[in-house]
Parts: structure tokens; C-alpha cells; sequence
């Protein structure tokens, strides 16, 4: 753990020039560049949220590795598309319960929106899914599920800090990438889209790697919040 604490400046440093790297190499459509910087980026999250001794962040942490297969698979797009979003339904599925244990609270007027979210991009692909529909299906309420709950993590705080607020935003920018590869994939495709995907992913999963720091993860016992709907 000290070691990586001490290097942590240098993976950051690797993960930027990963992200540089990556980006130029969809702009090339250059599948070795991809496939060889890609998992850089969220390397350094997990040796990043790893330093951090909580039962919440060791949740992050698997939902992280769960996310790193899903990006190496789903860079082989026809090949491994069911089995990357497999992957990364896992990974949501171990960010709801890292999410769950931290604030029990059941805020159920949270899921509202998301759930609108959702239904709404659910009915505008569905013509267009074929097969996928089950799996598809599966997956949104997964990426439902995580945005409601990382979205009651803040509204069961008094006093919410940066870092919980960077889970939801997180977790919404995560449902928003994910949208934008249906939307592609399943719908009519668009131009250059896959450059906004993955930085908004990255994005995502940056914010939900520091929700780690709050301090409101690691509450005594009985002295979780727990505020009604």
C-alpha cells in the first residue's frame, strides 16, 4: 500500500498520457494503440481507491476490476459486446452494493428521474435490439439501481460532502456513456461518438474512485443517517 501511495503521482501521470494515447488512437482507428493504453486509466483508480482501508472502498475496488474487463472486451466490439456489458453489469451490480451499505435510506422519490431516464431509452431502442432485448433490459435497471442509490448516499447526508456528491455525478455521467454506446449501437450510429463515450466513462469512474475520501463512508455504528422519504 505505501508503495503505491508513493508512485501514486506517476500512475496518475501514466494514466493522462494512456488517455492521450487512446483518444488519438480512435481517431486513427488504431486497434493496437486502443487495445495497449486503454486499461491504463482505470489501472490507476484501482491502485489509487486500493490505499484506502474502508469496506465501501474495497465495494469500489471490485466494481472497478469488474469495469476493466468490460473495457478490454468490449474494444473486440463484435466479438465480445455481450460479454464486456456482462462484465460491466457486474461492475454496476458491486457499485450498488458498495452504495447500499454505505446509506440504507430508501429515498424512493430519488429514483423518479432516473427511472424516466431509463424507460425513455429503453422505448427508443427498442425496436432495434433484436436478441439484446433481455440482456439490455437487465443492464438499464443495473445503471437504474446505481444512480438512485449513489443519488441517496447525498440526500442522506445533513451535510454532503464534495466527495459524495462526486459518486452521484459519477454515477449519472457512467448511465449518460453508457446511453450514448446504445444509442450508437443500437439505434443510428454517430459520428465520433466513441471519443465523448470513453471520456465521459473515464470521467465517471474518476469521481466514483474519489467518493472514497468522504468522510461520511466509515460511520460508527447506529450513527449512519438515515432520513425519511
Amino acid at each position: 500500500m505505501e508503495m503505491i501511495r508513493k508512485n501514486l503521482p506517476l500512475f496518475v501521470a501514466t494514466a493522462l498520457t494512456a488517455v492521450a494515447l487512446y483518444v488519438y488512437g480512435l481517431v486513427l482507428d488504431d486497434f493496437t494503440l486502443r487495445i495497449a493504453t486503454k486499461a491504463f486509466p482505470v489501472l490507476a483508480m484501482i491502485a489509487f481507491v486500493a490505499t484506502v482501508p474502508t469496506k465501501y472502498a474495497r465495494g469500489v475496488l471490485i466494481g472497478l476490476v469488474l469495469c476493466l474487463a468490460g473495457d478490454l472486451l468490449l474494444e473486440f466490439r463484435q466479438r465480445f459486446f455481450l460479454p464486456g456489458m456482462i462484465a460491466f453489469m457486474l461492475g454496476h451490480v458491486a457499485y450498488c452494493v458498495a452504495f447500499v451499505r454505505r446509506v440504507k435510506t430508501p429515498a424512493l422519490h430519488l429514483a423518479v428521474p432516473f427511472l424516466i431516464w431509463i424507460v425513455w431509452a429503453l422505448i427508443t431502442l427498442w425496436a432495434g435490439l433484436g436478441s439484446m432485448k433481455i440482456p439490455v433490459a437487465v443492464y438499464t435497471v443495473a445503471i437504474f439501481v446505481m444512480m438512485w442509490r449513489a443519488a441517496a448516499i447525498v440526500y442522506a447526508q445533513e451535510r454532503p460532502s464534495g466527495w459524495d456528491w462526486a459518486v452521484m455525478i459519477g454515477a449519472t455521467l457512467f448511465a449518460f456513456s453508457d446511453t450514448l454506446i446504445a444509442l450508437d449501437r443500437f439505434g443510428d450510429p454517430v459520428d465520433g461518438v466513441r471519443i465523448p463515450i470513453i471520456l465521459t466513462y473515464w470521467t465517471a469512474q474518476t469521481l466514483i474512485s474519489l467518493s472514497v475520501l468522504s468522510p461520511n463512508t466509515e460511520l460508527p455504528a447506529g450513527s449512519q443517517i438515515t432520513r425519511e422519504v
